[in-house]
């Protein structure tokens, strides 16, 4: 199982080759929320979301026009940003996006946790907005048992090992790993600048990108195969790896 974080850009719909093929797994929980960004005026908005704006506009439109103008596709092909542009989705070919339709799932603020293929509308709410919904105070508070008892119900049905966890902290958080019966690696991504190795935040989005697409062309059944990883110059440390946490360097 491979998770990953959404993106804040987005495409425009008619570029999108691919149709939706099932709604998401928690409608109901989605409404909740959508009913309550609806509520929410441009200047609440805006500071709620520290958005400019034009950006202020174009949210408070997707949200109050949700159920007439704007338009659903799936979630895979709909997010941008560099994490997407690592995977690359549009190269994939049919054997590789099946596999992504059973072992991928992208977090969500707004829709929990998501397949590729689900319908999803244009949005914009990060997991870590400061909003409640019905007796949560936050969004962490109102998905973590929801989406982390689905994810377990999903890896017991695939019969999964384990799971690698490319989404970023501010998603990742929401779930509770604790409870999840199979380990989960977290891949750390490391560029060398100034006489040492460090995370440089837009590199190590697209390297998760990279690493997605690595494991869906090679349908990896081991957590050591994951060392094997090589994608635009980046290599394996064992030195610096610990078990549940591999580190990959690119000079």
């Amino acid at each position: 199982m491979i998770l990953i974080s959404p993106a804040k850009s987005l495409a425009n719909p008619q570029d999108i080759a691919f149709a939706p093929q099932q709604m998401p797994f928690f409608e109901q929980e989605t409404a909740q929320i959508v009913k309550k960004m609806q509520k929410l005026k441009p200047p609440t908005l805006k500071e709620l979301m520290q958005l400019s704006d034009a950006l202020t506009q174009l949210n408070y439109q997707r949200y109050q026009q949700w159920n007439t103008e704007n338009i659903a596709c799936p979630a895979l092909f709909y997010f941008k940003g560099d994490v997407y542009q690592g995977l690359d989705a549009e190269t994939l070919n049919e054997k590789q996006l099946n596999y992504a339709a059973t072992n991928l799932r992208i977090l969500s603020g707004l829709y929990g946790i998501m397949r590729p293929f689900d319908a999803m509308k244009a949005y914009r709410l990060e997991m870590g907005t400061t909003i409640s919904v019905g007796k949560a105070k936050n969004l962490y508070q109102f998905w973590q048992a929801k989406i982390t008892k689905r994810l377990q119900e999903e890896m017991n049905v695939q019969n999964a090992t384990f799971g690698v966890n490319l989404a970023s902290q501010e998603y990742a958080k929401v779930l509770d790993f604790k409870q999840i019966k199979q380990p989960f690696v977290s891949p750390v991504f490391k560029q060398y600048k100034n006489g040492v190795y460090k995370i440089i935040s837009f590199s190590a989005k697209r390297a998760r990108g990279l690493m997605a697409r690595f494991i869906l062309e090679n349908e990896l059944k081991n957590i050591a195969d994951l060392q094997a990883f090589n994608a635009e110059n980046y290599r394996y440390s064992a030195e610096m790896s610990k078990s549940l946490q591999p580190v990959f360097l690119q000079d």
